[in-house]
């Protein structure tokens, strides 16, 4: 049975989720860092929300290699509409395309099946998900919750995440369906250890972009 679960360190949520899970991935990568630290690296103000563009900054401000995948080449304002996005600080999301742009993180616009999001889990590379975390309660509202999940294993059945607990098990249908769910745009932050990792790193290299 295919099984495989990374040894990456657990913390508790502090004040926010994407700022936490990549902590955990520094962390693996042998770099220790508070959420504050993420926030500020990303040039994420305490009035912003946090998001996959920022955290790819931070991510390279600490030495490492991202790489953000995406349905959307850019942010869907759609989404704006969304309850959770209008109860959340204002931000600017010209800001973060302009800092995207200036520190050359390009976001790739793909739609990628569940497995090829789950292969990016390994010892040189940790997926950092979107998902909406409502489609997972145990009484669910029916209204869109963003959140990030680390990515830390899977088998058969399951998905493997730190986020409340660590190695949470969620079964891959219901994960599949939050990490696609309007309002996430299908984000996937993944984190290389370094450059050479990510440069031996040919998945997707091929296939061209799809979806909207």
């Amino acid at each position: 049975m295919v099984s495989m679960k990374l040894s990456i360190p657990f913390y508790e949520r502090g004040s926010n989720c994407g700022s936490n899970a990549l902590r955990m991935v520094a962390a693996y990568f042998g770099k220790i860092v508070s959420e504050n630290y993420i926030r500020n690296a990303g040039e994420m103000g305490p009035d912003e929300l946090t998001n996959t563009i920022g955290l790819a900054i931070a991510a390279a401000e600490m030495g490492f290699t991202p790489r953000l995948l995406s349905k959307y080449s850019e942010f869907n304002r759609d989404d704006l509409d969304l309850e959770w996005y209008k109860e959340l600080p204002p931000h600017d999301i010209q800001k973060f395309a302009r800092l995207a742009k200036d520190r050359k993180i390009e976001i790739e616009k793909r739609i990628m099946s569940l497995d090829e999001v789950l292969s990016f889990a390994n010892r040189d590379s940790v997926p950092i998900v979107a998902i909406d975390a409502d489609m997972l309660s145990v009484l669910p509202r029916g209204t869109f919750v963003g959140h990030a999940v680390t990515v830390v294993g899977y088998d058969v059945e399951n998905v493997f995440v730190h986020d409340g607990e660590p190695f949470e098990a969620i079964c891959r249908g219901p994960f599949d369906k939050a990490r696609r769910a309007r309002g996430t745009e299908e984000d996937v932050l993944v984190v290389y250890r370094n450059k050479e990792a990510r440069s031996n790193d040919n998945r997707l290299a091929t296939r061209p972009p799809s979806g909207p």
